[in-house]
């Protein structure tokens, strides 16, 4: 009996061999610790997952999240040294784009250059800021529409893009100007040309340039 008692206990540490240097070794209700490669197939996790490592390859066709956010740059507690968010892969068979925040909170689209650390090279990237505009009940239709510096978007520009009452227009000839029209009203456009030889020097609906007194 003691014989057999002892093989049995050579058998067991066999087996907790091979269990703990195989891909078969998972052990349930118990923590498994793996330290070579390991392939399960149809693997269902009810509970959280961890996942520790420099690179984490998500191989599926379709990638559902439920959460209505996707978190990037986890951690950081520092102004980015490089854009961040969404890049999407050769998108025309050569080029990477992406679509961005940088530092400032700018948003931003565009082609992307990689450095070696995987991080976006801006000097090496064709990045162009994103224009936002005001909220639609701070807009009327059929307004023009002016960039406003101070808060970075595109805002109500306060007048009709057509029919609507000019307010001020000036025009300007030989560089000074000449006249300036209100709600209504003519401009004397003034001396038009400024050396004729005294031959004619003003423009009028009675008064039309002569060509020829031009030159003889």
């Amino acid at each position: 009996m003691r014989q057999l008692d002892q093989d049995v206990k050579s058998l067991q540490k066999i087996k907790d061999y091979i269990d703990a240097h195989s891909g078969g070794g998972v052990k349930t209700n118990v923590e498994n610790t793996f330290t070579a490669k390991q392939t399960f197939q149809d693997v269902q996790i009810n509970g959280n997952l961890t996942a520790k490592g420099t690179t984490t390859t998500v191989d599926v066709k379709n990638l559902e999240v439920e959460q209505q956010l996707i978190t990037v740059a986890k951690g950081n507690t520092a102004a980015l040294t490089s854009p961040a968010g969404l890049k999407a892969e050769k998108y025309d068979g050569t080029k990477d784009g992406a679509l961005v925040f940088d530092a400032s909170g700018t948003a931003m689209v565009g082609d992307v250059v990689l450095d070696a650390n995987g991080n976006i090279d801006a000097a090496q990237s064709d990045l162009q800021d994103l224009a936002t505009r005001a909220k639609p009940s701070e807009l009327t239709d059929g307004h023009l529409l002016k960039w406003d510096a101070t808060n970075k978007k595109i805002v109500d520009g306060g007048e009709a893009s057509s029919g609507g009452t000019v307010t001020s227009v000036s025009v300007k000839m030989n560089g000074s100007v000449k006249g300036t029209v209100t709600t209504s009203g003519t401009i004397d456009l003034g001396t038009v040309v400024t050396d004729v030889s005294g031959k004619q020097d003003k423009i009028t609906t009675d008064n039309k340039l002569d060509v020829s007194r031009l030159f003889g």
